[in-house]
C-alpha cells in the first residue's frame, strides 16, 4: 500500500511539472523571448498540457482504485472477524 501511495504522489508531481513546462513555454512565447518557431511552441505547449492532464487523470484513477481496494479489504476483514466470533 505504501508503494502505491508513492507512485500516486510521483504521478501528481510529474503532471504538475509537465503543466509547469507548458506554462513557462507559454509565458516565454507571449513575451517574444523564444527562439523556436511560434507554431512549434504551440505544438509543445499543447503536448505538455495534455500530457500533464493525462498524468493527473492516471494519478486520480490510481488513487481511486487504491481507496476501493482498501474498502474491500476492510469489508473482508470485518466479515472474517464476525465469522471468527460466531464460530467461537
Amino acid at each position: 500500500m505504501k508503494g502505491s501511495q508513492t507512485r500516486t504522489t510521483l504521478l501528481v508531481l510529474a503532471g504538475a511539472y509537465l503543466l509547469y513546462l507548458a506554462w513557462e513555454m507559454l509565458n516565454t512565447m507571449r513575451k517574444g523571448e523564444t527562439e523556436m518557431q511560434p507554431w512549434l511552441s504551440i505544438v509543445f505547449i499543447v503536448f505538455f498540457t495534455l500530457a500533464g492532464l493525462g498524468v493527473f487523470v492516471l494519478a486520480w484513477r490510481a488513487r481511486r482504485q487504491e481507496k476501493e481496494q482498501q474498502e474491500i479489504e476492510k469489508k473482508n476483514g470485518s466479515q472474517k472477524d464476525e465469522t471468527h466470533l460466531t464460530k467461537g
